[in-house]
């Protein structure tokens, strides 16, 4: 399990620290070990954050629509049924906590396109 968690948060940052070292050399810029160093772990980082925002967006969302369908079984006097609706509820709500989890994916990838910082100069 650990193998498998830890492939699908080193592999996005990989890739990203492989298109970062591309974007340096194609600019003319040196990409050092401290640099790809760096790179990788904020690679790591913006993976973590990631994947926590789009599977906290699906919960809320499942567990929104659960609640909902709950309170609508109770306020239509069907409360014998209300464990049955909140299932109901709920699974469809996980179909539109994927669609947002999925949006929210997206959205954070988009904003993960690695800036190239030229090498510090040292003062003579």
């Amino acid at each position: 399990m650990l193998a498998i968690i830890g492939t699908v948060i080193t592999t996005p940052a990989i890739i990203r620290t492989a298109m970062a070292a591309e974007l340096y050399q194609k600019n003319g810029f040196k990409f050092t070990w401290v640099r790809r160093l760096r790179c990788f772990l904020e690679s790591t980082g913006l993976t973590v954050v990631t994947l926590a925002l789009s599977a906290i967006v699906f919960a809320l969302t499942s567990l929104g629509f659960g609640l909902i369908c709950v309170a609508a079984a109770y306020l239509m006097g069907i409360s014998d049924m209300a464990m049955d609706f909140a299932f109901v509820g709920t699974a469809g709500g996980m179909i539109w906590g994927t669609a947002g989890g999925i949006l929210v994916f997206g959205f954070c990838v988009s904003r993960w396109q690695p800036e190239v910082l030229p090498e510090p100069t040292k003062p003579v």
